[in-house]
């Protein structure tokens, strides 16, 4: 079966390419691809290995390629329509609202699975879907201003020639790392500390609770009865409180305050990352890029997701010698990254 799918979707491809006149171009990309498998045995590995599922391995596959092409088309959107001073506490209020149906689906989940069974999820999902897509036609439209942006063409690539590029894309690259750790490393630290691992839906919910006061947090920080100084030293001041945070729960052992900190570790990750993303929209602005926000953000973040597998794969020997070093690793460098971006708020 896997052959004769393989032959009609070659068969097409090469269609396509021959109409296109486009066949050398096929023989360069298949040759991209074959280097691509020859230098990662372990990719290799996992799509043939026996006890993964095919549907697992594609759910896999297609969930890397998308992670590898996030958009910047929220964060353009956000700050086109309410501009430097609105787009933090906006942004925060928009994570929210996601917050928020994460935790109603996970605690409904188990009610309509017991009431209608996974064909009652199906269709809820179904549904939910559609009803996002029919609300998407009511979102606000960007202010005239980013409409009527100047049009000149602009270098999206030349922006990587300012070093402060380079600085958003190895934060961000962090702090994504920093969610992995809390997202798949909570329920080891449970197990080391001898609590039950049937608490992590709990603490899920809990931290999910807990990271919607980032809105109301960022909204009395960044108010203009602080003064603009202080308002610049907060990416800083927040990278540095979680870069503590972190360099403690890879350390205490003490269940209260590992629990503690399981609770608002979230928050204080989010702060830090919402004030770099604000930063990283202004400094569009600088580069002479807002014209083509979306498309230079996502750039940037495929920057970010480039250093993110690179540092994950130099990281893999700390797995190894116990998770607790990751947590203290990610620790010292959110530390300096706070350092970094308080001396070039100067």
């Amino acid at each position: 079966m896997a052959s004769r799918v393989d032959k009609i979707y070659g068969d097409a491809y090469i269609s396509v390419k021959t109409d296109e006149d486009a066949l050398i171009e096929a023989l360069e990309e298949a040759k991209a691809v074959k280097e691509i498998l020859d230098s990662n045995t372990d990719f290799v590995n996992f799509l043939n290995h026996p006890q993964i599922t095919k549907e697992e391995k594609v759910e896999a596959v297609v969930e890397g390629i998308a992670a590898c092409f996030t958009s910047g088309t929220g964060s353009a959107y956000l700050y086109d329509l309410y501009g430097e001073n609105g787009y933090l506490v906006k942004t925060a209020h928009a994570e929210n609202f996601g917050t928020a149906g994460f935790i109603i689906s996970t605690v409904a989940y188990a009610g309509i699975y017991k009431i209608s069974g996974m064909e009652g999820l199906l269709i809820t999902t179904v549904v939910m879907d559609i009803i996002a897509v029919v609300c998407s036609f009511f979102l606000r439209s960007e202010s005239s201003k980013a409409v009527i942006a100047d049009r000149k063409e602009v270098q999206i690539l030349a922006i990587f020639k300012n070093k402060k590029a380079f600085l958003f894309v190895i934060s961000l690259a962090i702090f994504s790392i920093a969610w992995l750790l809390i997202n798949f490393f909570y329920v080891e630290k449970l197990e080391n500390c001898g609590l039950p691992v049937e608490w992590m839906s709990l603490i899920i919910l809990s931290y999910s609770a807990v990271q919607m006061l980032a809105e109301p947090i960022l909204g009395k920080l960044s108010d203009g009865k602080n003064g603009k100084s202080s308002r610049e030293k907060l990416p800083a001041v927040t990278a540095a409180a979680a870069g503590v945070a972190f360099l403690l729960f890879g350390v205490v052992k003490f269940r209260a305050a590992v629990l503690l900190l399981m609770l608002i570790l979230p928050l204080l990750l989010n702060l830090p990352e919402y004030l770099l993303m604000d930063l990283e929209n202004q400094f569009v602005d600088e580069a002479e890029c807002g014209s083509q926000r979306a498309a230079t953000l996502s750039v940037l973040n495929m920057g970010v997701n480039l250093v993110e597998i690179l540092t994950l794969s130099a990281s893999a020997f700390l797995t190894k010698i116990g998770i607790q070093w990751c947590f203290v690793f990610v620790g010292c460098f959110l530390m300096v990254i706070a350092l970094l971006f308080a001396r070039i708020q100067k």
